[in-house]
């Protein structure tokens, strides 16, 4: 295997200050180039410390589960007793379309005063527009930290969106809290993932909310429906 360029130690510090949450119009300017990496199998894999939950589509793109091992061996150098687990990976665009069409009548309701275009740059901050979304290129995760095969507690359990604790850097997390978050984020970020503030769980590789931030040229990965397309 090619040896794997992560960013300098000064681009990490930065990315990992970085607050922002990027909106569906500055993501919808980001081109792609495909660099035709391949879909790979999302599989446990004890030896490099990567352990998954239930995935709805187990594939993820070859480069960046080569960055997911970079991470885990990360974790792993820290604390023997860690794993990465991942939640989720590759994701059907057609499951990112039913999901965001879910979250948009959600919080419609919830929001009435939100119309068209600003209704769907909120829903986006929880179920990214499907046009731009990062799961169905294989290169965005969802992941978190097992000890002795048992989550850590991050201040908030996995796709919870019911207390504000789901946003990265929420208010109110104890101190135990903010330091295991920043543990995964270092971890993923040294690895060259890009972090969204808006769920602590959340990293891509090669989509466009990672080109934007670490300011690539280009998206490298394209959405696939599986590995055949």
């Amino acid at each position: 295997m090619a040896e794997i360029a992560l960013p300098s130690q000064a681009a990490i510090a930065a990315m990992l200050a970085d607050r922002r949450q990027l909106t569906y119009v500055e993501l919808a300017k980001v081109s792609v180039r495909d660099n035709g990496d391949s879909l790979v199998p999302m599989v446990a894999d004890p030896d490099r410390a990567i352990a998954v939950g239930p995935l709805r589509s187990p594939w993820i793109r070859a480069g960046a589960l080569a960055r997911l091992a970079l991470a885990a061996k990360s974790l792993r150098d820290g604390n023997p007793r860690h794993t990465l687990v991942v939640y989720d990976a590759h994701r059907l665009l057609s499951m990112q379309k039913a999901g965001f069409e879910k979250y948009t009548k959600i919080f419609g309701e919830k929001h009435p005063h939100l119309k068209g275009d600003d209704l769907a740059e909120y829903v986006h901050q929880h179920v990214a527009v499907p046009a731009v979304a990062g799961h169905p290129t294989g290169g965005a995760v969802d992941v978190s930290i097992l000890e002795n095969g048992e989550p850590i507690d991050m201040g908030g359990k996995y796709a919870d969106f019911d207390t504000p604790a789901y946003h990265a850097f929420a208010d109110g997390l104890t101190e135990a809290h903010r330091r295991n978050r920043a543990r995964l984020r270092e971890a993923m970020v040294g690895a060259g993932f890009a972090p969204f503030n808006g769920e602590w769980w959340h990293f891509s590789y090669g989509d466009p909310e990672w080109a934007a931030l670490w300011g690539e040229p280009a998206a490298i990965y394209r959405q696939l429906e599986g590995p055949a397309s």
